[in-house]
C-alpha cells in the first residue's frame, strides 16, 4: 500500500556560501513548489508515419517557496535580500518529510536539491490579509532528487565523533553529486564541530570522495560541494562535537548526479 506525505511536516534549508550562512527558513513559508524538467528536441524526419518524434535535451528546474514576510534582522527579508546581493549561487533543500533525526540511528530521507540564483522576491500586502513573500530559485544545473538528513540538538549532543547510519545506494555512480552540509547552530562552553562526508565500497572502510570540490564545514556555517567522478555505493555524514557540553544542529543533503 502507498504511504502518502502531509504537507505539513515540509522542511527547508537555504544556504548562502558567500556569507558561509546557512538557514532552516520553514518557519517562514507554507507552499514549496519543485519543479525539474527535460526539455525536448524535436526530431521528426520525412517518412517518419505522420507523427513527432524527439529526444532528451537539456534539464532544468526550479524551486518556488511562497509564504508570510518577516522583516526583523533575522526574518526572510533579511535572508533573502543579503543573498540577492550577491552574484554566486545559493542552494536549497527541501524535505518533504522533515527528515527530522530523532536518535543517531534515524536513516536519512528523501530531499529536492538545487544550487541557483533568486530569479523573484516578491512582497505582497494586501490590505485584507497577512504581508506574504514569494520568491524562486532558478537551478543552475537542474533540480536534483537525493538523500539527506535534519539532525537536531538533541542527537548532535555530547563530545565525541558521531556519524549517521550509512546509506546503501544501488552502486556506485561516476558522474559526481551535488554535497550540501552545514551547522545551523552550535552551543555549550567553547563549543566545536566539524563535518566530514564520507564514502565507501564495502560499508566498513570510509574515505572522503577525491574528486570536485569537496570540503569540510568547522563551525557554523555551510558548504555547498560538486562533487566529480565516483561516488560509491554507501555514504555517510560524520561530525565531531567538541567543548563541554556541545550540541549543534546539523544537516546535509546528496544527490547524486
Amino acid at each position: 500500500m502507498a504511504t502518502f506525505l502531509h504537507g505539513k511536516n515540509t522542511r527547508v534549508i537555504f544556504s548562502n556560501p558567500v556569507a558561509n550562512a546557512s538557514y532552516d527558513i520553514s518557519q517562514f513559508f507554507n507552499s514549496a513548489d519543485v519543479s525539474t524538467a527535460v526539455e525536448p528536441t524535436e526530431t521528426t524526419a520525412f517518412l517518419n508515419g505522420g507523427a513527432k518524434t524527439y529526444i532528451a535535451g537539456i534539464k532544468d528546474g526550479q524551486i518556488s517557496l511562497s509564504g508570510m514576510y518577516e522583516g526583523s534582522s533575522t526574518g526572510i527579508d533579511a535572508i533573502i535580500n543579503t543573498a540577492i546581493a550577491n552574484s554566486a549561487d545559493e542552494a536549497v533543500i527541501v524535505f518533504p518529510d522533515s527528515a527530522t533525526a530523532t536518535s543517531t540511528s534515524s536513516i536519512d530521507a528523501h530531499c529536492y536539491m538545487a544550487r541557483g540564483i533568486e530569479t523573484k522576491y516578491d512582497l505582497k500586502s494586501p490590505v485584507t490579509g497577512v504581508v506574504a513573500t514569494d520568491m524562486t530559485i532558478q537551478a543552475d544545473g537542474g533540480v536534483w532528487a537525493g538523500r539527506g538528513q535534519y539532525i537536531p540538538n538533541t542527537v548532535a549532543s555530547g563530545v565525541g565523533t558521531f556519524t549517521t547510519p550509512a546509506r546503501q545506494h544501488l552502486s556506485a555512480t561516476t558522474n559526481g553529486g551535488l554535497l550540501v552540509m552545514g551547522v545551523l547552530s552550535l552551543t555549550g562552553t567553547t563549543p566545536t564541530v566539524s563535518l566530514s562526508f564520507q564514502h565507501s565500497q564495502d560499508g566498513v572502510t570510509w574515505v572522503s570522495p577525491t574528486g570536485g570540490t569537496l570540503a569540510t564545514e568547522s563551525g557554523v556555517g555551510t558548504t555547498v560541494s560538486n562533487l566529480t567522478g565516483t561516488i560509491y555505493q554507501y555514504t555517510r555524514l560524520s561530525y565531531t562535537l567538541g567543548g563541554t557540553s556541545p550540541t549543534a544542529i546539523i544537516y546535509f543533503g546528496l544527490a547524486r548526479y
